[in-house]
């Protein structure tokens, strides 16, 4: 029989050490392992605590990294940086057929921006859907004024 890690329990004398990840039983009577910090030491407790509190602070720099408006915005200034520095020798390296480092990172920024859009389409038709589920109507522009004095 192959051991999973997991294991029955056996009740715990007074003096004998607890098990530091110890398995409990679950509401649908299956066995799994222990994820709070009740059942810790105090010191091992605000470890767990700090890596919980460092996983949540990584957790959100991703989702910021790679939100599809972050990655847009970036590229856009990628471009725009580029072409700054591309559009003072631009004639020189056309007809030298020159590349610089400039021209790299517009290529890189236009496909950051083609990579970004169908996620930003997405997150739009997400939004229009749920907004009709909810019965709101997406706010349009008003309609031509009529001339009320004929």
């Amino acid at each position: 029989m192959k051991d999973f890690g997991l294991r029955q329990t056996e009740p715990q004398s007074p003096g004998s050490p607890a098990d530091p990840n110890p398995p409990i039983l679950a509401a649908a009577g299956g066995l799994q392992t222990r994820t709070d910090a009740s059942h810790l030491p105090p010191a091992t407790a605000a470890v767990a605590a700090l890596k919980r509190t460092r996983f949540k602070w990584l957790e959100r720099t991703k989702r910021f990294v790679r939100h599809p408006l972050t990655q847009l915005i970036v590229a856009i200034i990628l471009i725009v940086t580029s072409l700054i520095e591309a559009s003072e020798t631009f004639v020189q390296d056309f007809y030298n057929a020159r590349l610089r480092a400039a021209h790299g990172l517009m290529l890189v920024g236009i496909v950051q921006v083609l990579a970004a859009i169908p996620d930003l389409v997405e997150g739009l038709e997400r939004y229009l859907e749920s907004a009709k589920e909810h019965g709101v109507e997406p706010s349009s522009p008003p309609d031509e004024p009529t001339d009320q004095a004929s």
